[in-house]
């Protein structure tokens, strides 16, 4: 499903289309908003993806598995249209951290220091990995 996710484009790379409407807000966007859209071609302005982002951060570690608001639709929000619409002063760290939490735990090659003040992830290396 991660492979599913695209970088955030404007109209598919192009200016939006004259009266596009966000699919949230259902208005034209104000700059400096724009109309951005995954590989599913579904469009929402930035303030509107910002707004999702912001509420699906509030939930915790599940924020990473936010899909397209579309109902129904199965593509992930990629990591560059967090970067691109995660409002400034919003917990962007956090996202950040979440992300690499979700990555590192995903990954039988990974682990966290066991210690409660730390917060380093460690690599196993067997010398059949270093092969």
């Amino acid at each position: 499903e991660a492979a599913a996710a695209a970088e955030a484009t404007s109209e598919g790379g192009g200016a939006a289309a004259p009266g596009s409407v966000c699919g949230i807000c259902f208005e034209p966007p104000a700059p400096p908003a724009e109309l951005l859209s995954l590989r599913c071609g579904h469009e929402f302005c930035s303030d509107c993806w910002g707004g999702l982002m912001t509420t699906a951060l509030q939930s915790g570690a599940g924020c990473i598995h936010t899909r397209c608001p579309q109902p129904d639709c199965p593509v992930l929000l990629p990591a560059e249209l967090w970067q691109r619409c995660l409002p400034a002063g919003t917990a962007a760290g956090a996202w950040s951290m979440l992300h690499l939490r979700s990555f590192v735990d995903a990954n039988a090659l990974l682990c966290w220091c066991p210690s409660a003040s730390c917060s380093t992830a460690a690599a196993l290396v067997t010398e059949s990995a270093a092969d």
